[in-house]
């Protein structure tokens, strides 16, 4: 199954439509609601094997929106949890645009995101 076909599948089954106008969607990354932008971007963390994390960030000393950390050898994002959805989309393009993401599939307007953040 291809990259594509398989998130197609996902999000056919979160928007309640078919799989082709999942992939067609997809493909052509039009119109992508915010909800699916963040699914993308959460996933494309998954498949660099990134473990991704909502926490509070805001309490005590540290405030900040969210990053990327090293712990014990691991990867990881840390989100702070109070953001809205379109907030965190960009707290996740900032991450995701500083990383090597050539090897797995991104839809166009996820990929013109991360273009746009690397610039």
């Amino acid at each position: 199954m291809t990259p594509l076909l398989r998130t197609a599948k996902i999000q056919a089954a979160a928007l309640h439509t078919s799989p082709r106008e999942a992939a067609a969607k997809l493909k052509a990354g039009k119109n992508m609601k915010d909800e699916e932008i963040l699914n993308t971007l959460e996933e494309a963390l998954e498949r660099l094997s990134i473990r991704l994390a909502y926490e509070d960030l805001r309490k005590g000393e540290v405030n900040t929106s969210g990053g990327l950390c090293v712990v014990r050898g691991e990867k990881r994002a840390l989100i702070h949890k109070g953001l809205s959805v379109k907030d965190r989309i960009e707290v996740l393009a900032a991450i995701l645009s500083g990383l090597d993401t050539e090897a797995i599939h991104l839809p166009p307007a996820v990929r013109k995101k991360l273009d746009k953040n690397r610039s």
